[in-house]
């Protein structure tokens, strides 16, 4: 029912690109083990994905696990770094023909230059004009697995974008 309402607001042009993701919500008192930071950091260093998110305080608790940087800032720069565009390695292949088959899949560039379009006019909304940057873009990333096409988008942050500001504006 969900994924038709999202194809819904698409065809009539109210979004070209739509994240959907599932929520599950627990009573802390029933699930402490879902909100220990010992538990987040256990489970993050067994798993796969690099990057991982842990918020928790007396009313709220989140966290997520991710192989794609969604942020990092440091200093006054932000960089986000998107992955769009997945092989899974074939092992009768060479490694340049698994390229290659990332590479001449269509749907699979045309959805990366989709996000990194849509992250680069994000980070305009938060970043000195003229400092947004696509760097590497449409790089390889190799995992034990997958082949994943992964671009660097930075820039300078306004002086007066928080922490929070930042969070709004580019989710």
């Amino acid at each position: 029912k969900n994924i038709y309402k999202l194809m819904e607001h698409m065809f009539k042009g109210e979004s070209y690109l739509a994240n959907y993701t599932y929520t599950q919500f627990f009573n802390k008192s029933q699930n402490e083990y879902l909100f220990n930071a010992n538990y987040f950091l256990q489970n993050w260093l067994n798993s796969t994905p690099q990057f991982g998110f842990y918020f928790n305080t007396q009313e709220l608790g989140l966290s997520c696990y991710s192989p794609e940087r969604f942020l990092l800032k440091k200093n006054n720069l932000i960089f986000t770094e998107p992955i769009k565009g997945t092989v899974q390695k074939n092992k009768d292949l060479t490694k340049q023909n698994n390229l290659q088959t990332l590479w001449q899949n269509q749907k699979e560039i045309h959805e990366h230059t989709l996000v990194v379009d849509l992250l680069r006019n994000d980070l305009n909304t938060v970043c000195k004009p003229g400092s947004v940057h696509v760097q590497q873009p449409f790089f390889i990333k190799e995992c034990p697995t997958l082949f994943h096409m992964q671009s660097t988008i930075f820039g300078s942050l306004k002086n007066n974008i928080s922490t929070a500001d930042l969070f709004a504006r580019t989710l």
